[in-house]
């Protein structure tokens, strides 16, 4: 059975190395396929190594910059259409705010996420 996808998104991946520090692995070793996706950085490759899951990094920044702004949501998408994530976590009202003109969800998907989270969680 192919697991649920979830990305987590972060602007800066301190965030993704310190913020989310044994979150991915221990998401990953309970039946997620774990992407982080934040800006370029050294600490990038520290998460690959120590969490064991795959990052990808998408140039974004937490000030607001129209053109950078668009230029990282156009790579965000694709990143969706590639992947087509069950779960989206982003750490930003800025970021929640560009997905969620770009990418829809119809309510099947909605009402499987929060299966997957009752079942897997308890209730919420």
């Amino acid at each position: 059975m192919k697991h649920p996808k979830l990305l987590r998104i972060t602007t800066v991946p301190q965030s993704l190395k310190g913020l989310l520090k044994g979150q991915l692995s221990y998401m990953k070793s309970n039946g997620f396929d774990v992407v982080g996706v934040s800006s370029p950085g050294e600490q990038n490759d520290f998460v690959r190594k120590n969490e064991g899951v795959e990052v990808r990094e998408v140039a974004m920044s937490r000030q607001i910059t129209p053109i950078k702004d668009l230029l990282a949501l156009f790579k965000l998408v694709r990143i969706f259409r590639k992947d087509k994530p069950v779960i989206v976590h982003t750490h930003t009202l800025k970021m929640r705010m560009l997905l969620a003109k770009r990418v829809k969800m119809s309510l099947e998907n909605k009402y499987k996420i929060n299966k997957l989270f009752t079942s897997q969680f308890g209730p919420c």
